[in-house]
C-alpha cells in the first residue's frame, strides 16, 4: 500500500486549516485518527483522508520534528495529486500559514490485517495492542527491528489490523522482521486486486468510483462524518442538502448467481433503469458478486427510505437481468465487529 499518499500538515496555523478542510472533528488528542471527507463549496467530495493529530518527533520520516500540533494525513494512491492540489489550493486561497510535505515516496505502507494480526505485532513491538491500549482509529509510534513505525490501528478491509507507516530505508528490514515472524501466524501476501476486493466487500469506499465531486457525502451515506459544529469548506452547501434532501444514494447490490460484476452494469428497480454500479467485486467472503452504485428516482424526485426499500432491483450483466439484493450496508460485517477482533460470528450463507 506503499502508493497511497501520505502528507504532513504543519504550522502555527495547522488546526485551523485543518477546521476548515476537514469535515471530520480533527480537534481530539494527539494520536487519535479520524476519517474525513474534504469538500468544495458545492458541497461535493474532493476525497477522503485518514487525519492524524501528530506532535514533534524523533526526526524520521515517519516521526518528523515540527513545532506545535501538527497532522498526518493518508488518502489513497489514485486520488493522491487530487488530494494534494486541492489542499494545496485551498491553503493559498485561505493564506494559512502552514506547510504542507508531500513524503509518499519517503515512507512506504504496509498493512497487516486479520485475526492474527495483533498477536503478530504484539511479538515484535513487546507492546498491548489491545482494544485499551491501542484503541481503533489511533496511532502510536512503534519499534520494529530496531527501526521507528507510525502504526495506525485502521483497516481498508474490515478487519482487525494496522497500517505501518515505514521510512523508506527501514522498509526491508522491517518487511523481513514481519515475514519472519509471520511464518508462526500462517501470514500470506496479498496485493492490490485482493486490496480492492476486499474493500468493496467491506463497503469501503474508493475516491472517483463510488464516491466523486458530483457526490455529497449524504448521498455516499458518509453524513456521520459531518461535524454539527464549526465552519469547513462546503457545509452551506451540506446545510441545504440536510434541510431539502437527496436525489440519489449509494447502496450495495449483490446476486446469487456467479455471475462477475466489473462496474457500468444497469441497476433497475420495478424494471426501471435507477442507475449504474460505479464499481462492481467478487466478494469471496461473501461468495458471490458484489457492487456499490446510486440509485435516482426516474421522475427525478427526492429519494426517500420508501422508494429504496419497497422496490424489487436486478442488476443487468451482459445483456441478462439477475434478481439483486439491495443494501444500504455492505451485508459483510455491518457491525464493525471484526475490526475490534471480534470473530465470533459466522458470515452470511454462501449462495
Amino acid at each position: 500500500m506503499s502508493y497511497f499518499s501520505k502528507l504532513y500538515l504543519s504550522g502555527p496555523q495547522a488546526q485551523e486549516a485543518a477546521n476548515w478542510l476537514f469535515t471530520a472533528n480533527t480537534n481530539g488528542p494527539i494520536n487519535e485518527t479520524v476519517y474525513s471527507c474534504l469538500l468544495n463549496e458545492q458541497g461535493g467530495i474532493e476525497g477522503d483522508v485518514l487525519v492524524t493529530a501528530i506532535k514533534s518527533g524523533c526526526g524520521t520520516q515517519a516521526d518528523p520534528i515540527i513545532k506545535g500540533r501538527g497532522f498526518y494525513l493518508v488518502s489513497g494512491g489514485a486520488s493522491a495529486s487530487q488530494t494534494w492540489a486541492h489542499i494545496n489550493c485551498e491553503i493559498d486561497r485561505k493564506g494559512f500559514n502552514v506547510a504542507l510535505d508531500n513524503l509518499t515516496d519517503k515512507i512506504g505502507l504496509l498493512a497487516i490485517q486479520g485475526p492474527k494480526s495483533q498477536e503478530l505485532l504484539e511479538n515484535l513491538t513487546n507492546l498491548d495492542l489491545s482494544n485499551e491500549q491501542f484503541p481503533y482509529r489511533s496511532a502510536m509510534i512503534v519499534n520494529i527491528a530496531g527501526h521507528t513505525v507510525r502504526a495506525i490501528r485502521t483497516s481498508f478491509v474490515g478487519e482487525l489490523g494496522w497500517e505501518l507507516h515505514i521510512p523508506w530505508q527501514s522498509c526491508i528490514p522491517v518487511y523481513t522482521a514481519i515475514w519472519e515472524q509471520g511464518v508462526n501466524f500462517g501470514l500470506r501476501q496479498a496485493g492490490y486486486r485482493a486490496l480492492y476486493s476486499l474493500s468493496c466487500e467491506k463497503g469501503i469506499r474508493l475516491w472517483n468510483s463510488d464516491m466523486r465531486i458530483s457526490d455529497n457525502p449524504f448521498e455516499a451515506g458518509l453524513g456521520s462524518l459531518l461535524r454539527p459544529y464549526g465552519e469547513y469548506l462546503g457545509k452551506n452547501a451540506i446545510e441545504r442538502v440536510k434541510e431539502n434532501g437527496i436525489k440519489k444514494r449509494l447502496a450495495f447490490f449483490t446476486i446469487k448467481e456467479q455471475v462477475p460484476f466489473w462496474g457500468s452494469e444497469p441497476i433497475f428497480r420495478n424494471d426501471e433503469i435507477v442507475g449504474f454500479l460505479r464499481r462492481g467485486e467478487y466478494g469471496y467472503a461473501l461468495g458471490r458478486s458484489i457492487g456499490q452504485g446510486y440509485i435516482q428516482d426516474p421522475d427525478g424526485q427526492y429519494i426517500t427510505p420508501e422508494f429504496l426499500n419497497n422496490g424489487s432491483y436486478q442488476v443487468e450483466v451482459m445483456g441478462k437481468k439477475y434478481e439483486a439484493s439491495m443494501t444500504l450496508l455492505s451485508p459483510f460485517d455491518p457491525e464493525n465487529k471484526r475490526i475490534l477482533g471480534i470473530y465470533d460470528e459466522p458470515l452470511p450463507a454462501r449462495q
